[in-house]
């Protein structure tokens, strides 16, 4: 970046020039500055040392690591943000190169064309001229000697996530380029034989249409990687040059036929109807959609959508603007093709997930309207939550509905100021409603009214005010002691749920390895959360040589002891996804993963959102819809085993039919009524296994309450509502 930066700034080349005169040059140098500061602190720490080329055993980002390339839609970070609002706000790009790096064991650079399959939702448009650039930088890579670059490989056209191929979906052209790595910043030195041609678009290491000239092996340093970055950004800089003006037009052309197919072919409009299971996430929603560049309307007065008439200040996202596509690519279900390595034969996986339907993992209600609206309807300058508010002086008491996750940060707030507050544990009715089990209850106290106004106010939630508390069992709650594992292979699945729990309010500690292995956990935690690691990462960890000692080995056996001497004291122990399958054995427990083994051509679901049956009365699915959604990428799913000395409660399953709402799915009968969590009590503690991706990139707000839950039981006792 810093040389292609001088080279434009002092050169007076024919060819600079005419990029001068004719483009507009962003350059964001580093889209994560404190990350590369992370991995070249680590290198020269190890540098000429047998660990030279060792990854971090940490991420390099304070929360999510690689996957703040995943985060281009939901905007969790502030790097994710300001890049958001600089394409969509501000800058308007036509075109943008996304410039990465990838593994080495193959080619050495990637330009498009992108491989099958295209995602519907993309203008062709960005396809044609995302090839033609992407074949401009190919063809002067080849002249300057650059063998080893394949094209229409590797990486597909059907995911948006990454902030490239979101900006396909904003009438721009999203160049990828992604160069073989180094290790680090050290050479290394590959025999031809060494190199393999996997994966979507290649047939093994050999010349082909789409790779013409491999690489035939040799050294492979940094300055290579910068050479061939700087002629691939320069040669499409020259192309921008070139083809300033047909880009200008395209950029408008696109969005025009957007606006117009908003008119004329559904769907035309989104509709976020009032009742909400959870407004304050509805309203979440609307916000990351304006942030994206979305226009977002509200109605003036009552109006009629496919026949459903709906109030005023109700939320349209009418479709006839430049954004449509990447409005509805958010909003509605994906359908992912069936793509065999031969008919009959093993799937080809979708790069990185299938679906992503943003309602759906967000629990919110939308609307798609296929029919023609009208009516008066205002467009929003800014997405602004109402306040919440405090009903009636509570002479007993107070009651939260927990339907809204804002209530977790209520309920967290409320409990570190030594506030009581109680779970229902069975239907209550107080005067004339009636109130579901996981109701929150809050006993009066001095000066909890203005508290709850102030919660009321900034949450977005409602408390009701009660003369006398209802005559039921419940849960008393108290603050939980929390310990997220955190191995040293830099798990991003640990920095989600980091960067989530921080969000609600949780208080935590990180568990090492050490920690576990140590024992005596009990002292110290009421829950332990291990994320979504595998069994053989969490017990074998970084194996020797591979790192500094420090940050070798996992648990072991004796931390596998010690987690299971936890729970029969009392503790809570919660796994996530694959980490399920790290006790179901060694702790005898009465369940049986039923997909572990199992061939892709007989069950496959690679990052798909499925439906489940939640049983709501259960505490660890308090506040969550009796249907939900789940998102399952490569999950288990369980069966209960009959047993005369444990017992396991189904909290959630799968259906009896098929449970796919968008993505992709082989084989769905092997999951049909199988459970998708489990609660397990175990001696004095408990155990739950929640058998999906319940955070999903802080993006699934539908099933955060299963894992908010799992954590509030481990520090509850059943009591009767005082």
């Amino acid at each position: 970046s810093m040389e292609l930066a001088y080279n434009l700034l002092t050169g007076d080349s024919p060819e600079i020039r005419r990029i001068l005169d004719n483009v507009i040059i962003v350059l964001v140098p580093s889209f994560n500055p404190d990350g590369l500061n992370m991995v070249r602190d680590w290198y020269y720490k190890n540098l000429e040392t047998p660990f030279e080329a060792s990854s971090l055993p940490y991420l390099y980002h304070k929360y999510t690591g690689h996957d703040n390339n995943r985060d281009a839609y939901m905007l969790t970070q502030v790097e994710s943000r300001l890049v958001t609002k600089i394409l969509y706000k501000e800058w308007f790009p036509q075109a943008c190169l996304n410039m990465h790096q990838m593994g080495n064991s193959g080619p050495r650079m990637f330009v498009p064309p992108f491989t099958d399959p295209p995602n519907d939702n993309v203008n062709p448009i960005v396809w044609r001229w995302t090839d033609l650039l992407g074949t401009t930088m190919a063809a002067n890579l080849q002249d300057n000697d650059c063998s080893g670059v394949i094209s229409g490989a590797l990486f597909t056209g059907w995911w948006q996530g990454s902030f490239g191929m979101t900006e396909f979906l904003h009438n721009c052209m999203g160049i990828l380029s992604e160069l073989a790595s180094v290790n680090i910043a050290s050479p290394i030195f590959q025999k031809k034989s060494e190199l393999q041609g996997k994966g979507r678009g290649m047939r093994g290491y050999t010349k082909t249409m789409n790779f013409p000239d491999p690489w035939k092996g040799g050294w492979w340093r940094l300055r290579d990687i910068i050479d061939y970055d700087l002629i691939s950004a320069m040669s499409l800089l020259e192309a921008f040059a070139q083809h300033r003006e047909k880009l200008l037009y395209n950029i408008w052309n696109m969005g025009n036929q957007a606006v117009n197919k908003g008119k004329s072919e559904p769907p035309y409009a989104f509709v976020l109807p009032q009742k909400q299971w959870d407004k304050p996430t509805m309203m979440y929603l609307l916000d990351l959609l304006m942030q994206n560049g979305a226009e977002i309307h509200q109605a003036k007065s009552k109006f009629t959508a496919d026949g459903i008439e709906y109030p005023k200040n109700t939320y349209v996202i009418l479709l006839s603007q430049p954004y449509r596509n990447f409005i509805k690519d958010l909003l509605e279900p994906q359908q992912y093709p069936d793509m065999r390595q031969y008919p009959g034969g093993p799937p080809i996986a979708p790069y990185d997930i299938a679906g992503w339907t943003l309602p759906y993992q967000m629990g919110v209600n939308v609307k798609e309207v296929i029919t023609p609206l009208e009516g008066d309807f205002v467009k929003v300058d800014k997405i602004v939550s109402p306040p919440g508010k405090v009903t009636s002086q509570g002479k007993s008491g107070y009651i939260l509905d927990y339907k809204a996750n804002n209530s977790v940060i209520a309920v967290n707030r409320l409990l570190k100021e030594n506030y009581s507050v109680y779970f229902s544990g069975e239907n209550v009715k107080i005067g004339q409603k009636k109130y579901p089990g996981g109701t929150i209850i809050i006993p009066q106290k001095q000066g909890l009214h203005n508290k709850l106004q102030a919660l009321a106010k900034e949450l977005s939630i409602d408390f009701t005010g009660i003369s006398s508390s209802p005559k039921c069992s419940g849960y008393r709650l108290n603050k939980p002691k929390i310990g997220l594992y955190k191995p040293w292979s830099a798990s991003m699945s640990e920095g989600w749920n980091r960067w989530v729990l921080e969000q609600y309010e949780f208080d935590f500690k990180n568990l090492s390895n050490a920690e576990v292995k140590a024992g005596e956990l009990i002292d110290r935690y009421s829950a332990i959360y291990i994320p979504d690691i595998g069994p053989k990462g969490i017990i074998e960890g970084r194996p020797k040589g591979s790192i500094p000692p420090a940050y070798t080995g996992g648990i072991g056996k004796d931390g596998l002891r010690n987690l299971k001497e936890f729970v029969k004291k009392g503790g809570t122990l919660i796994l996530l996804d694959s980490a399920c399958d790290l006790i179901i054995g060694e702790f005898g427990l009465p369940v049986a993963n039923t997909l572990k083994g199992v061939k892709s051509e007989d069950f496959f679901c690679p990052g798909s959102i499925l439906n489940i049956e939640v049983d709501n009365t259960h505490p660890v699915a308090f506040g969550v819809p009796g249907e939900a959604s789940a998102f399952f990428a490569r999950s288990p799913a369980f069966k209960i085993i009959p047993s005369f000395t444990i017992d396991a409660d189904v909290v959630a399953k799968y259906p009896g039919k098929n449970p796919l709402k968008s993505g992709w799915i082989i084989g769905e009968k092997n999951i049909f009524n199988k459970a998708a969590v489990v609660h397990i009590p175990y001696e004095k503690g408990h155990i739950i296994l929640i058998g999906f991706k319940v955070i999903q990139r802080a993006q699934s707000c539908g099933t955060f309450k299963i894992l908010f839950n799992s954590l509030y039981l481990s520090a509850s006792t059943k009591a009767r509502l005082p």
